[in-house]
């Protein structure tokens, strides 16, 4: 008859190292260590932060101010921000474009418009192009009773909503 007997003694270093190998694991799991309290949301995972929380949803853009003054907006365009993985929707005519956006909490802010649909816009083009001119050279947001206003080098975009 065999015998397995009392075996290795386990050796206490080993195990202490293991226990805590197995507790940072826990901890990193749950989420403790993040700098917000409750854990807050990971970057990797939860997308960037947004600066200011009523900013997620669709906003209706309802005005374009440049150097030349106002440009009218025949077409309702809008713009849609996922904020918690920092997705951008800008429709400003008949195309539809997406992107990404940063905005942080000292008022710096940038749109970048990655690709989009192609159809022809008729008299919509010159719309389309300032639009999305205008979004391209944002460099600061404000928040305003009704929604945010973005500021470029020589334009102003004015949003309402969230539009629900």
């Amino acid at each position: 008859m065999l015998s397995a007997g009392p075996g290795p003694t386990p050796n206490p270093r080993r195990l202490r190292l293991l226990a805590v190998v197995v507790v940072a694991a826990m901890l990193l799991a749950a989420g403790c260590g993040r700098d917000e309290p409750g854990g807050g949301p990971d970057p990797l995972l939860d997308g960037p932060r947004v600066a200011h929380p009523r900013f997620d949803g669709r906003f209706d853009i309802v005005e374009l101010t440049g150097a030349g003054g106002s440009t009218a907006l025949r077409q309702a365009p809008s713009l849609t921000i996922d904020a918690r993985f920092g997705r951008l929707e800008v429709n400003p005519g008949c195309n539809t474009y997406l992107g990404s956006f940063t905005l942080d909490e000292d008022g710096r802010a940038s749109f970048t418009v990655t690709g989009g649909t192609r159809q022809d816009c008729g008299d919509l083009t010159d719309q389309e192009t300032a639009l999305l001119g205008a979004l391209d050279g944002v460099e600061a947001w404000v928040v305003e009773p009704d929604g945010f206003r973005f500021d470029g080098r020589s334009t102003t975009l004015r949003v309402v909503g969230p539009a629900g």
